[in-house]
């Protein structure tokens, strides 16, 4: 993932983006179960101190929809680390999936929160 993805144009939060996409690429070549485990706690301390980062950012102009989405991400995570610790999901497949919601939530929320920041 080139760094343009994670470009909101506040550089606090685009630093943690790129951490967050690192961890996710980390994930992805972890060779072990153990290894793999380790990199997903990671990634969900990484991404709940992130959260916790940009809420308190913007403070009260954090909008209810930012909180929202925060809620179905940390839930849509859980859920797909549970199928991958099942064996529903691999881990390639799981690694997309991070990745692609990292990309989405960027690309769709990065403009809105650039506004806030003014």
């Amino acid at each position: 993932m080139g760094q343009a993805i994670h470009s909101t144009g506040i550089p606090e939060i685009d630093k943690q983006h790129q951490a967050l996409s690192a961890l996710i690429e980390h994930y992805r070549c972890a060779s072990t179960q153990l290894e793999e485990q380790e990199y997903l706690v990671r990634l969900t301390e990484s991404m709940e101190t992130h959260f916790n980062f940009v809420a308190s950012f913007f403070d009260i102009k954090f909008p209810t929809e930012f909180q929202k989405r925060q809620r179905d991400i940390r839930e849509w995570v859980a859920i797909k680390i549970e199928q991958r610790n099942l064996g529903m999901i691999a881990q390639k497949n799981l690694a997309e999936e991070l990745s692609g919601i990292l990309l989405h939530n960027v690309n769709t929320m990065g403009t809105k929160l650039q506004s806030l920041e003014s």
